[in-house]
C-alpha cells in the first residue's frame, strides 16, 4: 500500500528552547555599560570584548537604562524591559567585535529542522549599518580569549542592510542540527572585508564610526512541518505537532471524513478510498495550514 502526500511546509511558534530569550530574568539590575554576565541568567560575553545590557530597572546615567540609555540615545524593547546590545562594526579598529552567548534548554537533536530567529535594532549613535548580523549554534561554548572577530560560519545570517534605528527588525532562518547544539552566539562573524556596510547616520563618535546594534527576542523553536508520511504505514504525522491541533480531512465533495480536535498523529488511511484529499489544521492560536493528500493504495 502507497501513500502519496504533496504538501505544503510552514512553521509556527512552539517552544522556545533559549533560556531567557527575551533578557528579563536578572540576577541584578546593571549599573555599569560593558558588561552582560554579572546581569543576565543564562547569557554571557563569549570573548574579553564589552556587549551591553540594557533594563528599565537602571538607573539613568549608568548608560544601561531603559527607554533612555544616556542623553539623546533612546530604544524601548521589542518585549519586556530589557535588551542587549553589541559592537557589530567599527572604523578604524579592524575586526573589532562584541558577542553575545546563550544557553538552550535542551540540546538539538541531528537531522531535525529549527527555526532561530532574534530582533535587531541599530542604536541611533551609529554611523554605519550591516548586513551581517547572524547566530552560531555549538555544542560547546565558543570563544577565542580576545575582543575580536570569532572565525565561525554561523547557520543564521541577515540578508539586508538593518539600518531602522525605531523599530526593531526580525532575523530569522531555519537550519538542520547537527545533533548536540546546546549554545546560541548572536553578532557578527564576518571579517571586515567581507561584511556589506552602509554609511547611514553621521554617528556620535567623531572619526570613530560604528555599527550598534539592540539584541532582543531570541527563539530556536523546532520547525513545524506539514505534513510527512512515516513509510508505508499510512499515518498522517504532523512534525513537532503541539497540543490541542485540530485536523479535518475533505474529500473533492467538500465531506468532511475525518475530524479529531485534539490529534495525537493517530489518523490511519486504511479506510479511506483512494483518491485525492484536502487536509485542514488548525494550531492553537488559530493558526491555520492547509493543502492537498494523495491517497492511492
Amino acid at each position: 500500500m502507497l501513500l502519496q502526500l504533496f504538501f505544503i511546509k510552514n512553521s509556527c511558534s512552539q517552544i522556545n528552547l533559549v533560556k531567557n530569550p527575551s533578557f528579563e530574568d536578572t540576577i541584578m539590575c546593571p549599573n555599569m555599560w560593558g558588561y552582560v554576565d554579572p546581569y543576565v541568567y543564562f547569557w554571557i560575553n563569549p570573548t574579553i570584548s564589552t556587549p551591553d545590557y540594557y533594563n528599565s530597572c537602571a538607573v539613568f546615567g549608568t548608560g544601561c537604562s531603559v527607554p533612555l540609555n544616556a542623553p539623546n540615545v533612546f530604544q524601548y524593547p521589542f518585549t519586556g524591559n530589557g535588551y542587549c546590545g553589541v559592537f557589530a562594526f567599527e572604523i578604524p579598529n579592524p575586526n573589532e567585535r562584541d558577542y553575545i552567548q546563550g544557553q538552550l534548554t535542551d540540546s538539538l537533536i541531528a537531522g531535525e529542522q529549527y527555526t532561530v530567529s532574534f530582533y535587531v535594532n541599530l542604536a541611533n549613535f551609529s554611523a554605519i549599518s550591516i548586513s551581517n548580523m547572524g547566530a552560531y549554534l555549538s555544542s560547546t561554548p565558543i570563544s577565542n580569549g580576545s575582543g575580536a572577530l570569532l572565525s565561525y560560519i554561523p547557520q543564521i545570517i541577515g540578508t539586508t542592510y538593518i539600518d531602522d534605528t525605531l523599530a526593531w527588525v526580525l532575523i530569522k532562518g531555519d537550519f538542520t542540527a547537527l545533533g548536540g547544539e546546546r549554545y546560541i552566539t548572536i553578532g557578527n562573524f564576518f571579517d571586515d572585508g567581507n561584511t556589506d556596510t552602509l554609511t547611514v547616520y553621521p554617528g556620535s563618535f567623531g572619526s570613530t564610526k560604528i555599527s550598534y546594534y539592540y539584541i532582543d527576542e531570541v527563539s530556536v523553536v523546532k520547525k513545524f512541518m506539514i505534513p510527512s508520511i512515516i513509510g508505508g504505514n499510512n499515518i498522517f504525522e504532523i512534525n513537532g505537532l503541539p497540543d490541542n491541533c485540530i485536523l479535518y480531512l475533505y474529500n473533492t465533495l467538500g465531506q468532511i471524513v475525518y475530524k479529531n480536535e485534539n490529534y495525537k498523529n493517530d489518523f490511519n488511511s486504511i479506510n479511506l478510498r483512494s483518491g485525492i484529499y484536502y487536509y485542514y489544521v488548525e494550531l492553537p492560536g488559530k493558526e491555520i495550514h492547509k493543502g492537498k493528500l494523495c491517497i492511492n493504495h
